[in-house]
């Protein structure tokens, strides 16, 4: 009987041939790929040698989309060792501190408009995963200082990807009063790539001074509706990011013709300039250092 790979010819099928320890890595991903998180369940059920290769991938990212999910979630202590990426954004309405109070150690976390949890809570969360988060979006969320602090201690590692977008930083006496963002930069050790900072009433020209300053690996940021924010300062960081691809300056008051943001593009290593025409976006963009206008 002639065998071809894992699969004899008499039993192209056979389970005492394949089995998930034979079968190679690549097919089991690509299997795995197709599944329903209802087949996944049902996979896990099979044996302990299925379920130990099932388990990861279930809740590896758990799909939250219902306020009953999302308690049984919280109430889950057996596998969240397991959980890499928490996304709440869908039942955000219904996140209060209770649904975040297990330890969980995450690569990706995004509580978008979670804006019952406290920032203890918050702070708390990311503490358990500062050595391994890679991306965090806290949209329209309440920080502190600590928040900051320890996002800052995940970008000595991982983390990459911020997005603070419409967020308000605790202590502040009103919706405007500036923060600096002393206690996020780290000038010779930031991972930072991507900055998203869209609609932060906290960010004035000194912020953007400081971000110039001290997140040297930054591609990415945007400063759509700063409006505390003054070109010069634009400038200057742009001349000192050298690594910044695309810079979002849409409904900045002082950047606000086309010659502006041509002349911002011609400063840095810039590909792309946002910035708004007349309230409309536009965009200036180099292609093969060609300085192109849309």
């Amino acid at each position: 009987m002639k065998q071809i790979g894992y699969i004899t010819s008499a039993h192209p099928f056979s389970l005492s041939v394949l089995s998930m320890h034979t079968l190679p890595p690549e097919l089991v991903n690509s299997i795995y790929s197709h599944l329903t998180q209802h087949d996944l369940v049902s996979l896990s059920l099979v044996c302990h040698a299925w379920s130990a290769a099932t388990l990861p991938r279930l809740y590896r990212l758990p799909r939250i989309t219902s306020l009953n999910q999302l308690t049984r979630f919280s109430k889950c202590t057996r596998f969240l060792h397991l959980v890499s990426v928490l996304d709440l954004s869908t039942v955000s309405r219904h996140v209060t501190d209770k649904h975040l109070r297990l330890p969980m150690s995450l690569s990706q976390i995004n509580l978008s408009d979670c804006d019952k949890v406290s920032t203890h809570v918050m702070n708390a969360l990311i503490r358990c995963s500062t050595h391994t988060l890679q991306s965090a979006v806290l949209i329209n969320c309440k920080l502190n200082l600590e928040t900051l602090d320890l996002l800052r201690q995940a970008s000595r590692t991982r983390l990459t990807q911020l997005d603070l977008s419409g967020t308000m930083v605790l202590p502040c006496h009103a919706i405007d009063t500036p923060n600096h963002l002393e206690h996020l930069i780290e000038p010779e050790l930031s991972q930072l790539q991507d900055l998203n900072l869209a609609g932060c009433n906290w960010v004035d020209s000194r912020t953007v001074a400081n971000i110039g300053r001290g997140l040297p690996r930054l591609e990415r940021l945007s400063l759509f509706w700063c409006d505390q924010v003054d070109f010069a300062t634009c400038l200057q960081a742009v001349q000192q990011l050298a690594c910044l691809r695309h810079l979002d300056l849409q409904h900045v008051p002082a950047v606000s013709s086309k010659d502006d943001a041509l002349l911002l593009l011609d400063q840095g290593r810039l590909h792309a300039v946002e910035y708004s025409d007349r309230r409309r976006r536009a965009t200036v963009q180099r292609n093969k250092n060609v300085i192109c206008k849309q």
